[in-house]
């Protein structure tokens, strides 16, 4: 119990308080048998298919979901940071493999604990299993509003969705530097390289992305430009 207190103390602090409500009223059972780990950057710690041993609750860092559903292609376009539950999903359909491959984007610290002790804490904790099903329910609906937009959506509104995921989960101070390279923004966004290179130098054209020294950086001015332009295409 004093190690999982000790860890929850060293998250930041909109997240502490939402863990510490989290497990108010978590039997002892589960306190003590909570451990943590830490991954580094870019680290597949879950495959699509593998068997759920454990849950695993992000605490540190941002998570990179790859999602391949969609006509069999790869869409790297959900970012995760602190806090979030993995695993907690396929645990409420009673589904025992993982749905989604999931990648460390930074260096990541996680809270784990059996998928057994998880279920049988769900099933007798009203305040924890709420909170949980909050969460996913609007994770859901996000993601499938996403999805049908994307789907619809050209090549370059698809840059958009992609760049405005990524700089919501990675902006420091307005300002967020996109490190992927030409391939992965392919793979993230279902496009050939000749397409991003073209789309790159449109959106650089239209100012609503910087590049310098071939980095990629969005502006907070330039994020809601990107925003917007979502916002009415899913209106439509």
């Amino acid at each position: 119990m004093n190690s999982l207190l000790e860890i929850i103390d060293c998250v930041q602090e909109e997240g502490r308080e939402y863990l510490l409500d989290y497990f108010k009223d978590a039997p002892i059972g589960i306190l003590n048998s909570c451990k943590k780990i830490d991954i580094p950057a870019k680290q597949i710690f879950i495959t699509e298919k593998d068997k759920i041993e454990y849950i695993h609750i992000l605490v540190k860092g941002s998570v990179k979901a790859t999602d391949y559903r969609i006509f069999g292609v790869t869409y790297d376009f959900f970012w995760f940071k602190a806090v979030e539950v993995f695993g907690a999903m396929e645990a409420f359909i009673d589904e025992d493999v993982y749905m989604t491959t999931l990648m460390t984007d930074t260096p990541c610290a996680f809270i784990l604990i059996k998928r057994s002790k998880y279920i049988r804490w769900m099933k007798h904790d009203p305040h924890a299993l709420f909170l949980q099903s909050s969460i996913m329910t609007k994770y859901l609906l996000e993601q499938a509003k996403r999805e049908r937009v994307f789907l619809l959506m050209q090549a370059k509104d698809r840059i958009y969705i992609l760049f405005t995921n990524i700089y919501k989960s990675k902006n420091v101070n307005g300002i967020c530097d996109i490190l992927l390279s030409r391939q992965e923004l392919s793979d993230a966004a279902g496009l050939s390289t000749k397409t991003i290179d073209r789309i790159l130098k449109s959106l650089k054209e239209e100012e609503l992305i910087t590049i310098k020294n071939g980095r990629i950086r969005i502006s907070n001015e330039q994020y809601e430009r990107m925003e917007d332009f979502i916002r009415g295409k899913a209106d439509l």
